[in-house]
C-alpha cells in the first residue's frame, strides 16, 4: 500500500482501519539531537497507536572508509 503524508500517522491509521493485532517496525538506532527535537517515527508511532508496537532494532550500517 502506498500512502502520502505524515509517516507516523498514516502507520497509526492504516494499522487501526485494516484491524492489525500488531505493528512490527525496525529502528536504526538513535540520531539524538534530530530525534530529541523532531522525534522519530517509531517512537511516534509508539506513543500514538493504540495497536500494540513491537520494535526490533537493526543491526548498524556500516562505517563508510
Amino acid at each position: 500500500m502506498l500512502a502520502g503524508g505524515d509517516p507516523s500517522r498514516e502507520i497509526v491509521h492504516i494499522a487501526e482501519r485494516e484491524g492489525c493485532d500488531l505493528i512490527a517496525m525496525s529502528t536504526h538506532g538513535h540520531r539524538f539531537i534530530s530525534d530529541i527535537l523532531y522525534g522519530s517515527v517509531a517512537n511516534e508511532v509508539r506513543h500514538r497507536s493504540m495497536v500494540p508496537v513491537l520494535l526490533v532494532r537493526g543491526s548498524p550500517m556500516p562505517k563508510p572508509r
